[in-house]
C-alpha cells in the first residue's frame, strides 16, 4: 500500500503502533538534542518575559532623540534671546517579521486510539518539537547574518551592532575602540531608516574594538579594551531629567565563544590579580564586572559579520522584542480540504521583531579582524 503523498503501509503501521500507550512518547525528548541547536535560548527568554506587545501597523515606528536641543547659551541680564523650534527627533522604522511552523494528523490515527490519553501522547511530542523547530529558527537567525534582499527576514544583533572593519584597524588610531559602527556587512543604505554614516547622525552607531590576539586569547589588552567599552557604554542620567530616569537602563550580557571563555575563565582561576579585579568568579560562573559570560555556540564559528572570536556586550534596556498582539505562538486549528480530506492541522504562528532605541548603549563588539 503506497501513495504518491499519501502513507505507506509501514507508515501507517508506525501510526498505530505510536497511538498505544504501551509505547508512550510524553516526555521523552532527548531526539531533540542536536549540537547545531543554541544551548541559551536567549531570544525566548526575551520574548517570555521582557517583550512589548504592539497592536497592528504595518510598521513597528519609534522616535529617537539624535542631538541636543542647541538652545542652551549663556546670557547677560536682560539680553534679548532669539527663540527657535529645534527639532530633536528622528524616526526609526522597523518591519514585522513573520514566523510559521505546523503540524498535521490524519483521521485514521484518531480511529487508532480506543483511549483519549493514548492521543495525548500523539499530540504532545509533534507540538514540543514543532515549538522546538521555531524556537530553534528564532535563536539561530538574531545572532546570524541579515540579509537585506530578503524581507522575510528578521532583523539580528548584526544588523544593530557591527565589528571594527580592516580599514579602521589599519588607521591604528580606533583600533581600541570607539563608536565607530556604521553599516557594516549590512548591505543596507541604512539602520532602521538612518544612515550612521552622515555625521549629522553620528551617534547612531555603535562600539566597536578589535581583539588583540588572533587566535581568541583572552590579554590584558583585550580586558582593558573590554573595560573600554563597558566604560563608553554607562550614561548617568542628569540628576534633574526625570524623563531618563526610568526604566534603569542597565541589562547587560556578555556573549562570548567558547575559545575566549574558556581563556577568560584560566585567567581567572589563576590570576592573582595578574590582570585586574574586573575579571573574577562568583558562584562558578566566570564575570566581568560583575556580568557572567554567556556562552553562544554559533560565535565559535568564523562569520564576516563579527569577526574572528567575537565578545559581545549588549545592554537590553536599549533593545527589545517585541511581538505583535495576538500573535504570539498562537495556535489554529484546520480540518482537511476536498484535496486532503481525512488530515487535521495545526498551525503555530508569531510576529515579532528586534527592535533597538540606542546603537550608542544597546551593542558594542570585540572581535579580531585582519587589518586591511
Amino acid at each position: 500500500m503506497s501513495g504518491v503523498n499519501g502513507l505507506t503501509a509501514a507508515d501507517f503501521a508506525d501510526l498505530v503502533t505510536a497511538c498505544n500507550d504501551n509505547f508512550p512518547a510524553e516526555g521523552s525528548f532527548e531526539y531533540l538534542y542536536d549540537s547545531t541547536i543554541p544551548r541559551n535560548f536567549e531570544m525566548l527568554g526575551r520574548l517570555a518575559k521582557d517583550k512589548l506587545v504592539l497592536r497592528g501597523g504595518e510598521y513597528i515606528s519609534d522616535y529617537v532623540v539624535y542631538r541636543e536641543n542647541g538652545t542652551a547659551q549663556f546670557v547677560l541680564p536682560g539680553q534679548v534671546t532669539q527663540p527657535s523650534i529645534t527639532n530633536v527627533m528622528k524616526k526609526v522604522t522597523i518591519p514585522w517579521c513573520h514566523v510559521n511552523a505546523h503540524y498535521s494528523m490524519v483521521n485514521e490515527e484518531l480511529r487508532a486510539n480506543v483511549k483519549p490519553e493514548a492521543m495525548v501522547n500523539i499530540i504532545k511530542p509533534r507540538r514540543a518539537s514543532t515549538q522546538v523547530d521555531m524556537a530553534t529558527m528564532i535563536e539561530k537567525q538574531w545572532i546570524g547574518a541579515y540579509d537585506s534582499t530578503d524581507s522575510k527576514k528578521p532583523l539580528t544583533l548584526s544588523y544593530w551592532g557591527v565589528p571594527i572593519t580592516a580599514a579602521q584597524v589599519t588607521t591604528g588610531t580606533t583600533l581600541n575602540g570607539a563608536f565607530q559602527g556604521g553599516l557594516g556587512v549590512t548591505g543596507a543604505t541604512d539602520i532602521g531608516g538612518i544612515d550612521p554614516s552622515s555625521a549629522t547622525y553620528a551617534r547612531w552607531r555603535n562600539w566597536n574594538a578589535e581583539s588583540s590576539n588572533s587566535a581568541g586569547e583572552f590579554t590584558l589588552d583585550d580586558a582593558e579594551r573590554l573595560g573600554r567599552m563597558f566604560d563608553n557604554l554607562n550614561f548617568d542620567t542628569v540628576p534633574q531629567v526625570d524623563d531618563l530616569k526610568k526604566p534603569v537602563y542597565d541589562n547587560r550580557r556578555i556573549y562570548v565563544n567558547y575559545t575566549t571563555k574558556l581563556s577568560m575563565e584560566r585567567r581567572a582561576a589563576a590570576q592573582n590579580d595578574n590582570i585586574g579585579a574586573d575579571l573574577a568568579k562568583y558562584q562558578n560562573s566566570t564575570m566581568f564586572r560583575g556580568y557572567p559570560l554567556v556562552w553562544l555556540n554559533q560565535l565559535d564559528t568564523y562569520s564576516a559579520m563579527w569577526g574572528y572570536y567575537p565578545t559581545i556586550v549588549t545592554n537590553w534596556a536599549y533593545g527589545q522584542m517585541v511581538v505583535r498582539e495576538g500573535v504570539y505562538f498562537r495556535e489554529e486549528a484546520f480540518a482537511g480540504d476536498r484535496f486532503q480530506h481525512d488530515m487535521t492541522t495545526v498551525h503555530m504562528d508569531l510576529d515579532y521583531q528586534l527592535r533597538c532605541t540606542n546603537r550608542q548603549q544597546f551593542v558594542g563588539v570585540l572581535s579580531y579582524v585582519a587589518a586591511g
